[in-house]
């Protein structure tokens, strides 16, 4: 996810941030980008294993061919 797509989703969610992040308070001065940007991450990659589950209980699978869908969900998320 790109930068400015994690700032216009902070905006929309009441989030604001600060581009210096030295010697910032939270609570005071807004988030900083670096930490926008690991929730942003982590919520991407829920939102990924969450889709792949679905994509799992579509496909029929077996122990020797996992879901080529759901692997490609997971597979957003490295690179």
């Amino acid at each position: 996810m790109d930068e400015e797509t994690i700032i216009r989703l902070a905006k929309e969610a009441g989030i604001y941030y600060r581009d210096d992040y030295e010697f910032c308070e939270i609570d005071r001065d807004g988030v900083p980008m670096e930490m926008m940007a690991r929730f942003a991450a982590l919520v991407a990659a829920a939102e990924r294993e969450a889709c792949a589950l679905v994509a799992e209980s579509y496909e029929p699978t077996c122990e020797s061919c996992p879901s080529g869908v759901a692997n490609a969900i997971r597979g957003r998320g490295k690179g």
